[in-house]
């Protein structure tokens, strides 16, 4: 290797002088900032943006710029350049025509013509630029007061223009003076009466208030009566409206088109996330753009771009927020490519023979640099030396150096690792880092490489000491050696990363960190990278979430040791890699057979504890952690239907389960505790880590299944798949194979549910025996279950499914119920649940539901005589006149009983309904309900035995009786009797006038037992008919005598005295009465009713009628007698109601004369009494 040093290669010394932090108020080095600024193409494509709107002779309302870059990306300085370049900042007259000069020589170096002219139209533009950090401006402000940041402005602007900047009510004082042109003469006057200068009085305040006041009323000549600085401050009152006014006016003294450019540094940070304050920045913007007509600029630095001071937004904020975002439409952002560039192009520029001799560097390691510095695992990509060009520019710095270490800075400073007022941004930038950096590097050969963990220097001095205290512990009191100096540079790595995201601190990634020359030999780093971090962990500097590795702070350290002392026990730790097994890998405590189809549940056990619930197959995971040797392991497998699957000997994985475990615990018991914020924070972050542990766990248990080793009864088996759930299934699929060697009767065929219902619809005479995969599974159940009648045993659906499922078959349920149903389908088994025979279109349905398999009895079936078969068939068919029955004899059986049980429940019916109604039934049915009581309710088997020994009885009974009886009920021959007995009761009254027998002829037909058969029924209908015609007859008669009465007493009743002087109502009356009455005989069905309807009219309905009309009559009769009263109306009583003659025998005249004298005597009294006799 060259002997040249790192020094020798740069242009410049790369330890001579450079400011790291650009500070607004420093002119000491204000033309090395102009001379050393490098432009580069972005930032110069932004400055030709903001001259093209600052030069725009139409002013487009938007006068605000908005500087933004990380942490040393150079906006500090960029702002400062800008000052200059747009204006002539106070007390540096000749400043801005030096920086213009400059930045215009940078622009045609650059061919930038464009930049260039830009350049010249702004420099003819009359400016001043106040540039200040509105940090050091606002020392004593409260940044919670509403007007914090106009503060700061007015202050600035007061300080420009010559006015004391300490006390805005003094300021106020003085522009009044000067306007007046009183302001010098004060001045001199102040200073004759206080003995001392205005500028240093006026810092005095209230103790030359006295000296004020006199030099006051000199100048203007006004009595000095009250102190004139209280009456000032009393009255000052500041808002922005009033600011923008003072600028204008100030700026309308100045020449023509004269700008004022409030240059802020810093502003972002001020602001942080006060809502408040960014809209108070948007009202000074806004009301300076109005008042002042665009001649008033605002120009601030931020760290974060707008939207990320911003942050989030309500929708109401963010319609306030538009209007900033609209003034401030000039935005410029420094990106980590312009760091890079500037840091190239002031501190890394290389002499041209320096170039030349990088050359055999690169030539020798170019194809190694993704191999050395390109990260992996997941980690975000960064540039790399791609380019001979790039490779000169940038050694001995790495590309991925600059964003990265951006990047750690931004994290850093998020967690408040900084210290000082600045300590969320740091007090370093990256140029003066790199510099730093550098400058400890200049003497080391050519070759050396900056090793990431180089750039902790600088930035050690701005690091609270608390953040890395552990750096300095560790390089203490870690034993002295190589391992220790790793351990130290890992330390200051890790803590440079602790915060970035998207990086992944392996241990190949740390190595990337620390490779520091070239030709460094990698397998040795990696060796004590890896020795380095074991001795940080194990010392609890550091922490490791599965491969990758964290930096511990103090407290974080305090929790990693309390946690790593959390007592945890063993069953603890087996249950998490138990879960993490069954939940994360293989996800399941079933297998599915290939061929079949079928899914084999299995018991998980690990370390000879089960985790889950007993099954006929086992997975026995095995670690080392149970401590058996491997002779023993495959010995006690033998004889056991289980899968042993070895796991690889992994002593991370056990560490990261116990650690898994430890904090899990730790946490849940801190939960409830009181906690800090910042131990809140850690043990949040400790769950996270606790959840990224687990995912490298799995990653770790599927590495240990895929390299076990798998057993099964005392030998290893082999299997082609690297997967972890694959190997198990292979394994699973050998040791259902070995376990099962009937299941192989199965076939490929997988058979579910629905195949039943077409199991039970095949037709057996159609079924090829030959290429039928399911008859072999029937034949094996049918020999089983024989077996188990022959033994006596009753046996279930539940029992052979138990049986079939287990050793050495391994069926399916649904093989078995389909097999079970080709049995019953084939009349080779029946099935009994309830004690009814399952028919075969039920055995869907019932097959279906799995609650019932422990109640359906599985039996195999007998053969039966065809002749038997045959005539049970052919009986069913006639007596119960149907062709719907089943093929299965048992099931024929079966629903022959079941048909005689209805028939007999429909006889009886009859009975109970109608026998009452149709005495005869109950004499008839009598013998035949007794027959079908002794032919039904018996099992399946009796029908094909000794039933047919009763058929002819029941066929008789059939034709005799059961099809007579039900032609009668449902007939017309049911109406006939119906209509006979109805006509004996309708007319019983009438029978004893009949001279002739037709009432006896019906009577005899209706008590006939047999009065259903042959042609009984039609007599009756015929002596029916001859009784009603005879009783209408002598109804007839007799109505034709009672309305005849009637009608010639009605006649009497029209033809009285009264009917003439009757009213037309009581007239309408009386005839209503008289046709009631008419129809009522009529109506009438009875003979003594009809006689008793006539009656009543004459004896008792002629006289009331007679009396209502004569009650008519009188009432006419006096109504012509006004001032007579009107007698009440006289009674009408019937003469049979008057006292009779005594009885006697009437033998003489004499005897005749005595009963004449009394009846007359009882008339005259009758009418004596008013009394009216009705005869």
């Amino acid at each position: 290797m060259s002997q040249m040093t790192i020094g020798s290669l740069f242009t410049k010394d790369v330890s001579r002088p450079i400011e790291g932090v650009i500070k607004a108020d420093d002119a000491g080095h204000l033309s090395t900032e102009i001379d050393e600024y490098v432009l580069t193409g972005e930032t110069g494509a932004a400055l030709s943006e903001l001259l093209e709107t600052y030069t725009d002779p139409v002013y487009n309302g938007g006068n605000g710029v908005w500087i933004s870059g990380f942490f040393g990306s150079g906006k500090s300085h960029l702002l400062k350049m800008l000052a200059y370049l747009l204006g002539d900042v106070p007390g540096r007259p000749s400043a801005r025509k030096r920086a213009v000069e400059s930045f215009k020589n940078k622009a045609e170096a650059e061919k930038d013509a464009f930049l260039r002219g830009k350049l010249d139209q702004a420099e003819r533009i009359s400016a001043t630029s106040l540039l200040f950090n509105i940090d050091q401006k606002a020392p004593l402000i409260d940044k919670n007061q509403n007007d914090a940041l106009l503060q700061v402005f007015v202050k600035v602007f007061n300080e420009a223009r010559g006015y004391y900047a300490g006390e805005p009510s003094v300021a106020r004082f003085e522009r009044d003076l000067d306007r007046r042109g009183l302001l010098e003469d004060f001045k001199q006057a102040f200073t004759q009466i206080a003995g001392v200068p205005w500028e240093q009085g006026r810092e005095e305040g209230i103790l030359q208030e006295h000296n004020v006041t006199q030099a006051f009323s000199r100048v203007t000549g006004e009595p000095a009566s009250e102190s004139i600085l209280s009456r000032y401050e009393e009255q000052y009152s500041l808002s922005i409206e009033d600011f923008a006014d003072e600028v204008g006016q100030w700026l309308e003294a100045r020449p023509e088109g004269h700008r004022l450019l409030f240059m802020v540094d810093e502003v972002g940070q001020f602001i942080g996330s006060s809502t408040k304050l960014m809209l108070n920045l948007q009202t000074i913007v806004e009301t300076l753009s109005t008042r002042c007509n665009g001649r008033a600029w605002v120009c601030v630095t931020s760290q974060e771009d707008m939207d990320g001071v911003i942050g989030d937004q309500t929708r109401t904020q963010g319609n306030d927020f538009s209007k900033i975002q609209a003034r401030f439409a000039t935005r410029m952002k420094l990106t980590s490519h312009d760091v890079e560039e500037v840091v190239k192009k002031r501190l890394l520029s290389k002499t041209a023979f320096a170039e030349t001799a990088l050359d055999p560097l690169y030539d020798e390691f170019h194809t190694s640099f993704r191999a050395l510095f390109d990260f992996v695992d997941g980690s975000k990509t960064y540039r790399n030396y791609d380019t001979r060009d790039r490779f000169a520019q940038v050694y001995p710095f790495v590309p991925y150096q600059f964003p990265f270490f951006q990047a750690a800075l931004v994290g850093l400073s998020e967690h408040n690792v900084f210290e000082g007022r600045h300590a969320s941004v740091g007090e370093r930038s990256m140029l003066g880092v790199v510099q730093e950096v550098a400058t400890h590097l200049k003497e080391l050969p050519l070759g050396t490489v900056v090793p990431f963990d180089a750039m902790f220097t600088g930035i050690r001095q701005a690091v609270k000491s608390a953040a890395t205290r552990n750096i300095a512990t560790a390089q203490a009191q870690l034993p002295e050696g190589p391992v220790r100096d790793v351990a130290v540079r890992l330390l200051k790595a890790l803590f440079l990363v602790k915060y970035v995201g998207d990086f992944s601190a392996t241990p190949r990634n740390l190595t990337v960190l620390l490779y520091d020359h070239f030709g460094q030999d990698l397998t040795e780093l990696n060796r004590q990278v890896s020795q380095a971090l074991d001795l940080l962990e194990q010392q609890t500097y550091i922490q490791r979430n599965g491969s990758t590795y964290e930096y511990l702070t103090n407290e974080e350290q305090d929790i990693e040791n309390e946690i790593k002392s959390t007592d945890v026990d063993s069953d603890e730790i087996s249950k998490l890699l138990a879960a993490v097994i069954s939940q994360d890998v293989v996800r399941g405590t079933s297998v599915r057979h290939s061929v079949t189809g079928r899914d084999f549940k299995y018991q998980l056990l690990l370390d000879e504890i089960s985790y889950s619930r007993a099954q006929l197959l086992a997975v026995h995971y095995i670690s080392s952690a149970l401590g058996l040797s491997h002779e023993v392991v495959v010995a006690q497998s033998m004889g056991r239907d289980e899968l042993r699957v070895v796991l690889a000997d992994d002593a991370r994985m056990y560490q990261d389960l116990r650690l898994h475990v430890q904090t899990d615990k730790y946490v849940r018991l801190r939960a409830g505790s009181s906690l800090t914020d910042s131990q809140s924070h850690i043990l949040d972050s400790k769950k996270r880590q606790n959840s990224k542990r687990r995912k490298e766990l799995i990653a770790r248990v599927k590495q240990a299944i895929s390299d076990s080793e798998l057993i099964i009864g005392g030998a290893s088996i082999a299997t082609s798949a690297a997967d972890p759930v694959q190997r198990v299934q292979e394994g699973m699929e050998q040791l259902i194979t070995r376990t099962y060697p009937h299941l192989s009767m199965l076939g490929s065929i997988q058979y579910s549910e629905s195949d039943i219902a077409r199991v039970a619809s095949e037709e057996a005479a159609l079924l090829d025996r030959s290429t039928d995969t399911l008859q072999p599974l029937a034949e094996e159940i049918h020999t089983w279950i024989s077996s188990q009648r022959a033994l006596g045993v009753r046996t279930t659906v539940k029992q052979v499914d138990s049986h079939f499922e287990g050793k050495p078959y391994g069926w399916t349920l649904e093989s078995i119920l389909c097999a079970l149903t080709r049995l019953v389908a084939t009349s080779r088994a029946s099935l009994t649940l309830d004690g009814s025979t399952v028919k075969r279109t039920e055995l869907p349905a019932v097959l279906r539901n799995g609650k019932k398999y422990e109640a359906i009895v599985v039996a195999p079936q007998r053969s039966f005589d065809a002749a038997v078969i045959s005539g049970l068939r052919s009986f069913a068919q006639e007596f119960f006149a149907t062709g719907q029955l089943p093929n299965d004899p048992m099931e024929l059986a079966d629903d022959v009983g079941k048909r005689l049980e209805d028939e007999y429940r429909t006889l009886k019916t009859h009975c109970d309904a109608f026998g009452e109604s149709y005495p005869f039934l109950l004499a008839v049915l009598n013998e035949p309900l007794e027959l079908l009581q002794e032919v039904m309710g018996r099992d399946a088997e009796w029908y094909l035995d000794q039933f047919l020994a009763r058929t002819d009885e029941l066929l008789d009974a059939k034709q005799d009786v059961f099809d007579p009886v039900s032609q009668f009920l449902a007939g017309s021959q049911k109406t006939i009797y119906d209509d006979a007995v109805r006509l004996l009761s309708e007319r019983k009254d009438t029978l004893r006038y009949l001279k002739t027998d037709e009432a006896s002829r019906v009577e005899s037909l209706l008590t006939d037992q047999n009065i259903f058969r042959g042609q009984r029924m039609k007599r009756l209908k015929d002596a029916t008919g001859e009784l009603r015609a005879a009783t209408d007859r002598i109804l007839t008669d007799e109505s034709t005598e009672a309305s005849d009465l009637i009608h010639e007493r009605a006649n009497d009743l029209r033809g009285s005295a009264a009917w003439e002087h009757a009213t037309d109502a009581t007239r309408t009356e009386v005839d209503r009465r008289i046709d009631v009455a008419t129809q009522q005989v009529v109506e009438a069905v009875s003979v003594p009713v009809i006689r008793q309807l006539a009656r009543e009219f004459d004896e008792e309905s002629y006289d009331e009628l007679l009396a209502v009309l004569e009650a008519d009559r009188r009432q006419a009769e006096n109504s012509a007698e006004v001032n007579t009263p009107t007698p009440p109306a006289s009674v009408v009583v019937p003469l049979r109601q008057l006292p009779r003659p005594r009885r006697r025998m009437l033998r003489t005249s004499a005897d005749v004369d005595a009963y004449v004298d009394e009846l007359r005597d009882i008339l005259h009294n009758a009418v004596v009494s008013g009394k009216q006799v009705s005869l």
